[in-house]
């Protein structure tokens, strides 16, 4: 389950780094976090 929490925060992570630093983003990272929180519980 810790695998692929980590796979997830990865894949994350690597669309932050694709998308260009003029874009405007779809989804913020504060968007993205605040989905995230209540998904953590459920995989720990």
């Amino acid at each position: 389950m810790k695998g692929l929490v980590i796979s997830v925060i990865v894949a994350v992570t690597m669309v932050q780094f694709m998308a260009e630093p003029g874009e405007t983003a779809v989804v913020s990272c504060d968007e993205v976090d605040e989905c995230l929180v209540y998904c953590v519980p459920y995989l720990t």
